[in-house]
């Protein structure tokens, strides 16, 4: 039987003939389903032949599948070892180990299946289903569809009158949800919509009631998977459940938002946008999808004329034209009108942009839609409205044209500058990238420029290693040059390499910056744009922070006072805020008497800054707050009871991959020590900020942190012996490979020597 089966299925075909019965084998044959049935009945007569127990092994192991384990069929309280040689020597099965085994051919499965009534394999699946370990089901998925396969079989023996089992029958409704939602998460839409299917009719009376959260998100995946499968009648069918059963405004909310969004998908843009116009009214927020010019224009003044967004301008003005698109653009304003007044916690903020840019798409605008839209969620976080800002600007970059370049690069961009306000801060790296790329391939060279300055700012805020950042300034100089941009932009994209350079020992290499700096900052500077102006105090300010000129600093942030509002909600803002607090601190601690009220005024205003930051988004910035306030703390006097809420800060900058702000924070925490006569712990945190500054590049403080374990160690028998085991004396040498500068060589050679 079992080279039957097998030259059947790789080589020819069998067929049976029921005249003469016997087999024939025929080379010609070219329907080889056509003979199954023949082949089945063939298999089951030669099975009926089998003892009792062979024939009970097989009938129970096709419900387990074309492999399965004998330890699923010994639950059942058969004895099959008694039943396994036979079917084995037949050909019937193979053995793969001691417990697995498995069908030689579907035939010989299916075979099997026909030896037992349609009532026994209820009770099998049943029984199956139930021996299976309750944490391996939930935890493996293979097993989790293995389980639901045969216990949705076998469901009607515990849902029926006196074998009605409560508790069973919850479990099989919350692993079918969970076998759906899996299935979804892997794109099997029409799997997922059996599992759902089932689940609802396990407990349809009281899963409302019971089990509220489940029953709510089984219906809104239940509805995503038949609106896939273009059931749409199904679906509409389901969201009328979920419209009467929702108990709160927002999930109800999540449903429209769901039917919106799938209409979307589809390319139906104007039911997309009759969905949320219904969920608007039904919550008092009625939008006139066609207002008049004169309400479109009221709406527009009384924005502008409250200073609240510059956005809509761009809007008025294209309303202002006569043809079809002003027409559209304008009826577009009422939703973003709309938008600008919903406070940042409100679901809609999510559902409004989406309806104005399906509004467009629905007329042909979409590529309009999604640029103006990254420009007003930029707009709404530069006033004030950060949450808001960036759903926006991440409604129109998701929704933007792939094939759409130029608008792609812009709305990625845009996302870039707004992210760290609803996701983690290394999210926009990527979206840098893609803007860059986008830009590039349609040769839109002056917003790569500015996309660049953006992303260089950004990775010194992320604390990428320095070298990385050298090298793309040195492609960004080479493209500044190409497009002979104007002095303003050069010197955004450029400031950034006064940080490297330090920080490498080595001379920033653009002209402005070498021998005429101060020329420089005397005539040329103060006729640049307010932007590149703030770009390049910031960047003075991060150099002289890492250099110890506290003075320099200072000057620095109060020239940078008349110009900071250019450079508002950007990666520089950022930068600025939390370098200033910490040079203000450091400047406080060595102050005469008679500026340090002064300082300390400043200080506390940086500070406000960096605490907003870090109250708006926590995930992003609360290790920046908590290392600044500290410090402030330590200039103020604290001492040693700054040294824990150091070690916080550095932990948790060490915890999101920002090496600097992690060796700043140990390198503080050393001072204390230091300060106070604890050459162990000075020692110990230096050592554990020079591998910071290491993996950062940053060369300059490797040896710092090196020099001062050395000092140390000449005054302390103990530390002597902490830092001799220390590779901290060797991290400079190899911290970043790179040729030096000749002129530094002989600054480095007399370091060596003192």
């Amino acid at each position: 039987v079992r080279h039957l089966l097998w030259h059947y299925y790789t080589q020819g075909v069998f067929t049976f003939s029921p005249e003469r019965q016997c087999w024939k084998y025929d080379l010609e044959a070219a329907k080889v389903l056509e003979m199954h049935s023949d082949l089945v009945r063939f298999c089951a007569d030669l099975m009926a032949a089998l003892s009792p127990a062979a024939r009970e092994l097989l009938g129970a192991a096709a419900y387990v599948g074309r492999r399965f384990r004998l330890s699923q069929l010994q639950t059942m309280g058969m004895a099959v070892r008694r039943g396994v040689a036979e079917p084995v020597v037949w050909g019937f099965l193979q053995q793969i180990d001691n417990n697995t085994l498995e069908f030689t051919h579907e035939i010989v499965r299916a075979a099997a299946v026909t030896l037992r009534q349609s009532a026994e394999g209820r009770y099998i699946s049943n029984r199956l289903a139930w021996s299976y370990d309750r944490a391996a089901v939930a935890a493996q998925p293979e097993v989790l569809y293995e389980f639901v396969v045969h216990a949705n079989h076998g469901a009607p023996l515990i849902t029926d009158g006196e074998a009605h089992d409560g508790e069973r029958l919850h479990h099989l409704f919350r692993m079918n949800v969970l076998a759906g939602q899996r299935a979804t998460a892997v794109d099997a839409y029409s799997f997922g919509m059996r599992y759902f299917a089932v689940a609802n009719t396990l407990i349809p009376g009281t899963m409302w009631a019971d089990d509220y959260a489940t029953a709510l998100s089984l219906h809104l995946r239940w509805m995503e998977c038949t609106y896939l499968m273009a059931e749409e009648m199904e679906a509409e069918r389901i969201f009328k459940v979920i419209e009467q059963k929702a108990q709160t405004t927002n999930d109800l909310y999540h449903a429209f938002l769901l039917r919106a969004m799938l209409y979307n998908s589809s390319g139906k843009y104007k039911e997309a946008v009759q969905v949320g116009l219904q969920y608007l009214e039904a919550h008092g927020l009625h939008i006139n999808i066609n207002p008049p010019a004169k309400e479109i224009a009221a709406a527009l003044d009384a924005v502008v004329a409250s200073d609240a967004l510059q956005g809509p301008v761009i809007f008025a003005a294209l309303a202002e034209s006569d043809d079809e698109d002003g027409a559209h653009v304008m009826q577009m304003m009422s939703f973003v009108t709309a938008t600008t007044h919903l406070s940042h916690n409100t679901p809609l903020r999510a559902l409004l942009p989406m309806l104005a840019l399906q509004y467009m798409g629905a007329h042909g605008l979409m590529r309009a839609g999604c640029g103006l839209l990254g420009m007003l969620g930029f707009d709404l976080l530069q006033h004030g409205r950060p949450h808001l800002g960036h759903a926006v600007a991440k409604q129109a970059y998701t929704m933007c044209p792939q094939d759409d370049l130029s608008v792609r690069g812009m709305a990625a961009m845009y996302n870039a500058l707004c992210v760290q306000w609803g996701e983690p801060l290394r999210n926009c790296k990527d979206l840098y990238v893609e803007s860059r790329e986008c830009y590039m391939a349609t040769y839109d060279l002056l917003s790569l420029a500015y996309s660049t300055s953006h992303f260089l700012m950004a990775m010194l805020h992320m604390s990428d290693n320095v070298l990385e950042l050298q090298n793309l300034y040195v492609r960004v100089v080479g493209m500044a040059r190409l497009i002979q941009c104007p002095l303003s932009i050069e010197i955004a994209l450029a400031s950034p390499q006064l940080v490297v350079s330090a920080l490498r020992n080595q001379r920033a290499v653009h002209p402005h910056f070498d021998d005429r700096e101060a020329e420089f900052e005397e005539k040329d500077l103060p006729q640049l744009e307010h932007f590149s102006q703030a770009t390049y105090y910031t960047a003075k300010i991060v150099q002289c922070f890492f250099l110890k000129k506290y003075a320099d600093a200072v000057k620095y942030i109060e020239r940078c006072h008349a110009v900071d509002g250019s450079i508002e909600c950007s990666h520089t803002w950022y930068v600025y805020h939390i370098f200033a607090a910490l040079a203000l601190a450091s400047a406080t601690r060595y102050s005469v008497k008679s500026q340090r009220d002064y300082l300390v005024s400043l200080c506390k205003r940086h500070n406000d800054h960096v605490r907003r930051f870090s109250d708006d988004y926590p995930e992003n910035f609360e290790h920046m707050k908590t290392l600044c306030l500290t410090h402030y703390r330590w200039a103020d006097g604290d001492g040693l009871a700054t040294l824990k809420d150091y070690e916080v800060a550095a932990t948790g900058a060490k915890l999101r991959a920002h090496s600097h702000f992690a060796g700043i924070a140990l390198e503080c925490a050393g001072q204390v020590a230091e300060d106070y006569e604890n050459s162990l712990m000075a020692v110990g945190y230096y050592q554990l900020a020079g591998a910071e500054y290491k993996e950062w590049g940053a060369v300059r403080k490797v040896e710092e942190m090196a020099y001062k374990c050395s000092k140390i160690a000449h005054n302390s028998p103990f530390a002597h012996n902490l830092a001799a085991r220390s590779h901290i004396t060797s991290l400079a040498d190899t911290a970043v490979s790179g040729e030096a500068d000749p002129d530094d060589a002989a600054a480095s050679e007399a370091d060596a020597e003192l």
